[in-house]
């Protein structure tokens, strides 16, 4: 009688103890932030996967648009017959069309999606390659790319609130002039304006934070990454970034890291971007934010 009297109230104790764990709160912002992420892939007039062309336009060089039964392509060397050929001259581009006297110089970049058909459209913007060289990408979004039909969606670790950190900002006086290699063999200009200084599971670190810009007043977020234990089996192989804003006025004596926001580079399902790599580790297991997994 002992023995079912002691079986019962372990039951009951445990019982108490599962109804006493609170559940985990998801933030509405995080569940938005998925869904903007996905629409940012497959659903937007410039969604990532919809990139079916691209090429980069070096200072002095061309690329020709052609038109093929208004099935549009990019060409680095001159075809026979194009609709346009552009150029990149002194940080000019200019688009000249073949058939005609039409002429288009444009100053302001990125461009505004240019519409070619119903389901194609043109894009331009600089890409700063170091901080002497800028290149031009000429992109070509189309709304029925193959890569659409392939994409197997994106995946995320559970949220958890212990994935935000408040680190301490270290500034770098010098905003020293910092070039990052990129997945593509490219590279990519920025400033180092500090460091995000934290502690993490008995561990120090010092996560570098970079910048497009070395004017202080200019500055309102940072651009950083990380590797860590799941790099290449739980998540993507070359890391992930991670957004640091909302800070106020720079410098900030403390910022706040919220690694349950961590993402992929775009390079992660396409060949149309210049993603850095960003070789700062984390000696932990990161289980926050985007996860990646590969279609089965």
């Amino acid at each position: 009688m002992r023995r079912f009297i002691s079986i019962a109230v372990c039951l009951t104790l445990l019982a108490c103890t599962v109804s006493d764990t609170p559940p985990v709160e998801v933030p509405e912002e995080w569940t938005a932030w998925q869904k903007d992420s996905l629409a940012g892939y497959i659903d937007d007039d410039l969604a990532v996967l919809k990139a079916a062309d691209y090429r980069y336009i070096v200072d002095g060089s061309k690329v020709f648009l052609v038109n093929n039964d208004d099935e549009f392509s990019l060409k680095s060397t001159e075809p026979q017959a194009y609709q346009w050929a552009i150029s990149y001259n002194e940080g000019q581009l200019t688009a000249v069309s073949q058939a005609d006297d039409w002429k288009e110089v444009y100053k302001q970049l990125p461009s505004d999606p240019i519409p070619l058909s119903d389901s194609q459209r043109l894009r331009f913007n600089i890409e700063n390659i170091s901080h002497s060289e800028k290149r031009v990408r000429a992109i070509l979004y189309d709304d029925q790319a193959s890569a659409l039909t392939d994409f197997p969606g994106l995946s995320y670790f559970p949220y958890n609130a212990t994935g935000i950190i408040s680190a301490r900002f270290k500034a770098d006086p010098a905003m020293p002039q910092i070039v990052l290699d990129t997945e593509r063999g490219l590279t990519k200009a920025f400033y180092r304006a500090g460091y995000a200084v934290f502690e993490l599971e008995g561990k120090s670190y010092q996560m570098p934070l970079y910048t497009g810009s070395s004017e202080p007043k200019s500055i309102t977020s940072f651009f950083t990454g990380f590797v860590d234990a799941t790099t290449g089996t739980e998540s993507y192989g070359t890391g992930r970034y991670v957004p640091v804003a909302d800070f106020g006025e720079f410098p900030p004596k403390t910022i706040t890291i919220d690694f349950n926001y961590s993402y992929n580079p775009y390079c992660a399902w396409s060949d149309a971007y210049n993603c850095p790599v960003i070789d700062f580790e984390i000696d932990a297991p990161m289980r926050y934010g985007e996860a990646y997994k590969l279609k089965e």
